[in-house]
């Protein structure tokens, strides 16, 4: 991770030690992940680790509601919100796509201006 963030010069902030309140909503996720899977299963073999916690993980982002979105799934949220479609070019013309997120880099680079990834 540190050798990635330092090849495309992204600043990592890390929270004091015990301080878990200042990532609150991560911390929180990992709650919920370790309790309702990770300590829900016996896991025999790396696919299982990796099957269960991609089935999970989908349900967690499309098919549970979340009360930080009204009790309603990420999926009724983004679609009464209109960013159903995350991907397009036309409302984000810069991400998700190697070429476009490697001329953002390279522009935020020459204004010296680097990127932070709070967690």
């Amino acid at each position: 991770m540190l050798g990635w963030a330092e090849d495309w010069k992204v600043g990592l902030v890390h929270i004091q030690p015990g301080r878990p309140m200042q990532n609150g909503h991560v911390e929180s996720f990992h709650g919920r992940l370790r309790v309702e899977c990770l300590n829900a299963y016996w896991f025999r073999t790396l696919n299982d680790v990796k099957g269960t916690l991609a089935s999970w993980l989908q349900e967690y982002n499309w098919a549970r509601p979340h009360s930080s979105l009204g009790y309603r799934t990420p999926d009724e949220f983004r679609q009464g919100t209109g960013y159903a479609d995350v991907e397009s070019k036309e409302r984000f013309p810069h991400l998700h796509s190697l070429d476009d997120g490697c001329e953002l880099i390279s522009k935020l680079n020459q204004n010296q201006e680097t990127l932070v990834i709070d967690g």
